[in-house]
């Protein structure tokens, strides 16, 4: 019940009365795996918020090493809980650690070798990282898995799309994107289509996506509409 209303309290952004009903919770020490993977989650969000709607970067960061702490917690208490190993390395991305997430991944599947959702995972921290080819290497071998859900193949389609756009495989990248526009109308993958049908010179299909993207709500693409479209 406690764990419940705290979600409702994260979902309405009243972050701290959220944490504050946690901590109670985990003074009691009921499942603490559950009420510190809770935590952390909870100061995730409220670091995306400020980061997002407040703009201020300092108390993000701290949020979000705050959030990696209790995860961290979470999955000293019960080593195999997935979801806190994944919600680290979401963070540690969000943070621009990128070789600090791919050793979490690698320490994961030891774990959960057959857990395809890691690979996928590897390969985007490796595109962060430059390493494109190996990053194709672990997105192939997940989409060709067919054990992704339809969300995480729209992502992984679209990073393997990435990975082809940063080696100059502008036609394949943007089948990748559009591919990954099938299960996911995201603005992302509409912008980065775009700026492959730019280096190929399609101005008017880059515009199209470009426009998409801006009515979305996605503000980088209005700077491309004002250089490209106007």
């Amino acid at each position: 019940m406690h764990i419940w209303k705290a979600k409702i309290l994260e979902r309405t952004k009243n972050f701290d009365q959220a944490i504050e009903i946690l901590e109670k919770v985990a003074d009691k020490k009921f499942k603490l795996d559950s009420v510190y993977f809770y935590i952390g989650f909870v100061y995730f969000v409220k670091a995306i918020h400020y980061s997002l709607e407040k703009n201020n970067k300092q108390a993000s960061y701290e949020y979000y090493k705050k959030a990696i702490t209790y995860y961290d917690k979470a999955i000293d208490k019960n080593p195999q809980f997935f979801d806190a190993y994944t919600e680290k390395i979401r963070t540690l991305h969000n943070l621009g650690k990128y070789s600090e997430a791919l050793a979490v991944i690698n320490s994961a599947l030891v774990l959960f070798p057959e857990d395809i959702r890691l690979i996928y995972l590897r390969g985007k921290e490796r595109i962060c990282l430059g390493d494109f080819t190996g990053a194709m290497a672990d997105l192939n071998t997940a989409i060709e898995s067919k054990k992704l859900d339809s969300e995480y193949l729209a992502k992984a389609y679209r990073f393997r799309g990435l990975a082809k756009f940063e080696k100059n495989n502008f036609d394949e990248a943007i089948e990748d994107f559009t591919t990954s526009l099938k299960y996911d109308n995201s603005y992302l993958t509409l912008y980065n289509r775009a700026n492959a049908y730019i280096r190929l010179g399609e101005r008017d299909k880059a515009c199209e996506d470009y426009r998409k993207a801006a009515e979305m709500g996605f503000s980088d693409a209005y700077e491309k509409i004002r250089q490209y479209c106007d």
